[in-house]
């Protein structure tokens, strides 16, 4: 017998000798974390400690409509990517940004109770050899416009492999829609493999801002998943996950939510590789004018070069408690006038509506051209609201003076958190 036959004789019989140890009736067994009971799988695709997906509590939904809520497959091949590269023990950071929903709003407690969490602890059962980071950008009544001005401090700065964006319920502003793409693209674009997973929510009565994010998503080949279709096919009702509000979910609704994301995620694991990989779109379906966006506070404007404070007359920089990472802006209790000289193509502004002070109406004008007037009255709540504007826009960047001032000189307060810049 020749040596190369040899050779393949002894590899052959060490590899079925190796199979043959800890062999047992399943490949299934049960790993018990805390109170849960995990399945851990192993049947040749990798992947040995994958969890179930987060279980749900109370009621079940059929594997069609578990189906039903991937709306779209896309190209799954960048979350596959992070999926695999966490199975190895490397480092991952996964971010969620969105709205109240993403934030826990109603989930008890809110921190570990919320969707986001939900889906972050199964990543941490299922590769548990990986250092998992878990980011919730989720800032309530909040949209995809201030989403992507914040997005550099907020998610990109903690380098995300994986992105999940929920913001159909908060959308529906006709400038959403190039928001929305240039939130996207960003992310996309930051890393040559960072993964983005649209997620659509959406009200008891069915209203969310998806046909937008579904075409944009179809553009961008990428997946996206919804408990919409559950909903509207009647295997959970509202009264199951959701508020009296109408539009958070309870506990139940962010439970049903991460086992719709682990189920998604579990299925791309088990799945195998996708036929090809990931490729950008070489253009935009709106004209981009927010990819380079971001948020200015008064302690970065004192330094910046397109942006100056050239009068301040009843305003004062302050430290405004605020959802945002950073507490430094421009307030006025007793109303006033504040103006900029900023370089740009786009502004708008972020600024607070709170109930503990009397508001105010402040017109704000840019280049002696009113353009919108402020209303900062919020006596329906007894939290602060994060409150966005869209001044102006244009396609080329330009020197500008941007004005805020009160009505007529009348009274009432007005908490500027940051300038939203897009230069």
């Amino acid at each position: 017998m020749s040596k190369k036959h040899l050779l393949f004789l002894s590899g052959l019989i060490t590899i079925l000798g190796l199979c043959g140890c800890g062999k047992t009736e399943s490949n299934e067994t049960s790993i018990v974390s805390g109170d849960s009971v995990h399945s851990e799988v192993s049947d040749g695709t990798g992947f040995a400690m994958l969890q179930e997906p987060v279980s749900l509590s109370g009621f079940s939904i059929s594997e069609e409509g578990l189906n039903a809520s991937v709306i779209r497959e896309g190209n799954s091949s960048r979350i596959r990517d992070v999926l695999l590269r966490a199975d190895a023990g490397e480092e991952i950071t996964i971010a969620f940004i969105g709205g109240s929903i993403t934030q826990g709003s109603n989930a008890s407690p809110m921190n570990t109770a919320c969707y986001a969490y939900q889906t972050y602890d199964w990543f941490v059962h299922s590769f548990p050899e990986a250092q998992i980071h878990y980011v919730n950008a989720g800032i309530g009544a909040t949209d995809s416009y201030l989403g992507v001005h914040r997005l550099e401090e907020d998610v990109l700065s903690k380098n995300p492999d994986l992105v999940i964006v929920e913001f159909a319920v908060n959308d529906g502003e006709t400038y959403n829609k190039e928001s929305y793409e240039c939130l996207l693209r960003r992310v996309l674009t930051y890393k040559e493999n960072t993964a983005v997973l649209p997620l659509i929510l959406t009200t008891e009565g069915g209203w969310d801002n998806s046909d937008v994010q579904q075409l944009l998503a179809f553009n961008y080949d990428l997946p996206v998943v919804s408990y919409k279709e559950l909903l509207r096919r009647g295997e959970v009702n509202w009264s199951q996950v959701g508020d009296t509000d109408g539009v958070h979910p309870k506990n139940g609704g962010h439970t049903l939510i991460a086992h719709i994301l682990t189920n998604y995620f579990y299925n791309v694991c088990k799945n195998g590789e996708p036929a090809t990989d990931y490729t950008l779109p070489g253009s935009l379906q709106t004209k981009g004018r927010y990819m380079d966006a971001g948020l200015y506070y008064a302690n970065e404007i004192s330094t910046a070069d397109n942006i100056t404070v050239t009068e301040m007359d009843g305003f004062v920089e302050e430290a405004f408690d605020s959802p945002l990472s950073v507490h430094s802006g421009y307030g006025t209790a007793e109303g006033g006038k504040i103006t900029f000289s900023v370089e740009a193509k786009a502004i708008g502004l972020c600024y607070a509506k709170t109930a503990a002070e009397e508001g105010g109406r402040f017109v704000v004008s840019v280049d002696g051209v009113e353009m919108t007037t402020l209303d900062t009255s919020w006596d329906e709540r007894s939290w602060n609201k994060t409150e966005t504007v869209e001044v102006m826009k244009e396609m080329e960047s330009g020197k500008h003076t941007l004005t805020i001032e009160s009505v007529d000189g009348q009274e009432g307060s007005l908490h500027i958190l940051a300038l939203m810049i897009s230069e």
